[in-house]
């Protein structure tokens, strides 16, 4: 009924692996083994030995340790001590301990960071048909970039034949091809078996056998056999034992794909009394080019497991609600930033910005946008239109109540918003969102990054309100809506980015989700215009400086003021120690019209600067003399200025 060797499966150290390098394309790079187990850990690295290229291969060992240091410094050294023995035999393993927040985290990073082309985990099986892959497994099998295969030993951990359940699918092929490769290395034989039901001849399993294997390498050397059973696995349970190593295609199925197609791979996990290795996403044929790609593209995208997507909703649900802590760190930080406002501190206002709690509601409102959780997003966005209705009222009682009443340069800055702020609260976002998703970065910096960008600007709405400067009001509230805008699509992009969608949170169709964002979008249409316009209103200012700077080279520029008319009027205050002529301020007047595409009239304030020789002494009432400012006392030479400043600067008019 079966094959079997004299010999135990190991693998064969001679140079046969060399001549057939070329002839078995199922080589791996870089092979990732994370072991945590010191009873199977020889067994798995034997196993990524033997698929790892012969010549290129890079084999990792990998210890993942989630923060218990008594209990992983126990650990590792029992494992430190297998790997040296697995060295020992030959074999090159480069050892790697990391620290994560969780087991499948620390295994999809490192693969990440290695660029490993196969991951081999593996699965114990205490008991017949007790084996349950578990959360860990589950999470890497659903997420890494590369392939992945899971091992369970069975009763004894040697075999002395390969047995492939192969069909006519692409799984078959890939299990087939793994099964060769395992078996020219461990030298043993190998099977390629087709179960069929009674209605089938031999002819047509054996046709289909041959469609599955017959472009794949050193195929004649497989022995090809059809089982006729009613059940995939009991028919192969039925022609294997304890010294066969099954090797099966393994997709990741959904209950309902395994309750309406069966689980065969699941089957034979559990009831096979020999070791089963599961192969999903095995690698093919591949170019060095299309290899590099790949594992930049792993590089650049960590996708969050399942587990992780599960636990960044569940915290969002929670973030969204509102909360008496949530509304006391408002009013606190309101009034921080409020004070920093107006004391001219940014000091005080980065202390607002550490207190203020606004993101939370932001992040929830993009991961509920991101996953269609139409309840979480709606109790977010009314939470977070408390914390700024609150912040906006604690600006201007305080606003009203201190008997400051000048907008500080804080305040301006907050008040003629660019497109560069928008950039700096998409970064924000940005940030915002990859904190939450990577728990190893802080929070807080997330925290600080949106709070700069939020509490700040509603804080001087409330301000311009409260001193009658709609203008700073109306600004500052445009820069608010912007931050608020890009922060949340940076972080629902992040999301994205990150693998959450609605394949996995689907409280509500795809349509809906879409309608939501595209209602969001039109929404920020006019916020966006109305910034594009301050952008430019921003940039014609910079160039009418710069003008004047040119033009007035010999005098210091102190302040340019645009007044609606007809012509625009620019009226430009100077200093200077020279008095400035006509044909100067008409040159300016023209160069400015060219700049800003209409007619202009540019009124001219002069404020006249007076000059004093330092050296000279002054004659006092007594005939002596006296050095009005110590120059001589001390050494200064040059000249010093004084200010006068008239009662009423003439303006330079045509």
């Amino acid at each position: 009924m079966t094959n079997t060797p004299q010999q135990p499966a190991k693998p064969r150290k001679d140079n046969d692996l060399a001549t057939s390098a070329d002839s078995i394309p199922d080589f791996a790079r870089t092979v990732l083994v994370p072991i945590a187990n010191p009873n199977t850990a020889a067994d798995l690295l034997h196993l990524a030995a033997a698929l790892a290229h012969p010549e290129n291969g890079k084999l990792f060992a990998l210890i993942v340790s989630t923060g218990d240091v008594e209990s992983s410094s126990n650990t590792a050294e029992e494992l430190e001590h297998v790997v040296e023995e697995v060295r020992e035999e030959g074999t090159e393993i480069t050892l790697e301990m990391v620290t994560a927040t969780s087991i499948a985290r620390g295994i999809l990073d490192a693969s990440r960071q290695f660029g490993a082309d196969l991951i081999i985990i593996g699965a114990q099986k205490p008991a017949r048909g007790e084996v349950r892959l578990g959360k860990i497994v589950e999470s890497v099998l659903d997420t890494a970039a590369c392939d992945v295969m899971v091992y369970r030993l069975g009763y004894t951990p040697d075999f002395r034949r390969v047995v492939v359940p192969v069909d006519t699918s692409y799984r078959s092929q890939v299990s087939a091809r793994m099964g060769i490769r395992l078996a020219d290395n461990y030298g043993t034989p190998v099977e390629a078996m087709h179960v069929q039901g009674s209605n089938h001849s031999q002819f047509e399993g054996l046709a289909r056998i041959e469609e599955a294997i017959s472009s794949l390498p050193n195929h004649r050397k497989v022995r090809r056999t059809v089982v006729t059973a009613q059940d995939e696995v009991e028919g192969v349970l039925s022609r294997t034992g304890e010294d066969d190593l099954i090797i099966v295609g393994f997709d990741p199925r959904t209950d309902f794909e395994k309750y309406a197609f069966g689980d065969i791979a699941g089957g034979l996990l559990n009831r096979a009394p020999g070791p089963v290795i599961l192969v999903s996403r095995a690698i093919g044929r591949d170019t060095t080019m299309l290899r590099q790609w790949r594992r930049f593209l792993n590089w650049m995208r960590p996708t969050l497991t399942s587990v992780e997507q599960d636990d960044i909703i569940r915290n969002a649900q929670i973030n969204a609600s509102l909360t008496l802590d949530y509304t006391v760190l408002i009013i606190v930080s309101a009034a921080l930033a409020t004070l920093g406002l107006l004391q001219n501190s940014a000091a005080v206002i980065i202390g607002a910005m550490l207190v203020a709690p606004l993101m939370s509601p932001l992040i929830s409102f993009s991961s509920g946008l991101a996953v269609g959780r139409v309840k979480m997003t709606g109790n977010a966005l009314m939470t977070l239109a408390i914390g700024v209705g609150t912040a906006l009222l604690v600006s201007i009682i305080l606003g009203l109540l201190l008997p400051t009443a000048t907008s500080t340069t804080e305040m301006l800055a907050r008040g003629r918003p660019t497109l560069v702020d928008a950039g700096i609260a998409f970064a924000s976002g940005v940030v915002g969102a990859y904190a939450t998703a990577r728990k190893d970065i802080p929070a807080a910096l997330a925290g600080v990054a949106i709070a700069a960008a939020l509490m700040p600007p509603i804080c001087t709405v409330g301000l311009g309100f409260a001193f009658g400067e709609l203008d700073l009001a109306f600004g500052a509230g445009i820069l608010f809506m912007t931050n608020i805008i890009c922060i949340i699509l940076a972080g629902m992009g992040v999301f994205l980015y990150l693998g959450m969608n609605l394949t996995r949170f689907d409280d509500v169709r795809q349509s809906i989700q879409i309608a939501a964002l595209v209602l969001f979008l039109v929404a920020a249409i006019p916020v966006y215009v109305q910034l594009v316009e301050l952008t430019r209103d921003a940039s014609q200012a910079s160039d009418v400086r710069s003008e004047i700077e040119t033009v007035l080279d010999r005098a210091e520029l102190v302040d340019v003021e645009f007044r609606e008319a007809d012509p625009l009027r620019v009226i430009v205050t100077v200093r200077s120690p020279n008095q400035l002529t006509y044909e100067t301020a008409i040159l300016l007047e023209n160069n400015l019209t060219n700049i800003l595409g209409e007619d202009v009239r540019v009124d001219l304030v002069v404020l006249p600067v007076v000059r004093f020789n330092v050296d000279a002494e002054l004659t006092t009432e007594d005939g002596g003399t006296d050095d009005p400012v110590g120059a001589e006392a001390q050494g200064i030479e040059g000249e010093f200025a004084v200010e006068v400043t008239p009662e009423v600067t003439p303006a330079v008019e045509e």
